[in-house]
């Protein structure tokens, strides 16, 4: 017998909400961004610097919580929308290193 999923995510991986920090890095820069939530293969964040889809990032993540543990990856931006504001809402995929 399956057990019946009390959520109604409809991905492979749940999301969880994330309200953090995050450092960004490219080749040429870094910046801090807001994690917005965060799933096995996935981020997404708010930022203030223009991203492209197919740009690489190496991302530092570090929880508020203190027993969670630090995240460090790769992520390449697979999606880009403009906000109200000056921020941009990101969509990557990861690739943990650690």
């Amino acid at each position: 017998m399956f057990a019946h999923h009390a959520y109604s995510e409809k991905r492979d991986l749940i999301r969880m909400d994330m309200s953090c920090d995050i450092s960004v890095s490219t080749f040429n820069r870094q910046f801090i961004a807001n994690c917005n939530d965060l799933s096995g293969n996935g981020i997404r964040f708010s930022a203030t610097e223009a991203m492209s889809v197919g740009d690489v990032v190496d991302i530092d993540i570090y929880p508020k919580n203190a027993i969670t543990s630090p995240l460090f990856a790769t992520a390449e931006v697979v999606w880009v929308e403009p906000e109200e504001t000056d921020q941009f809402m990101v969509g990557a995929q990861l690739k943990i290193k650690n």
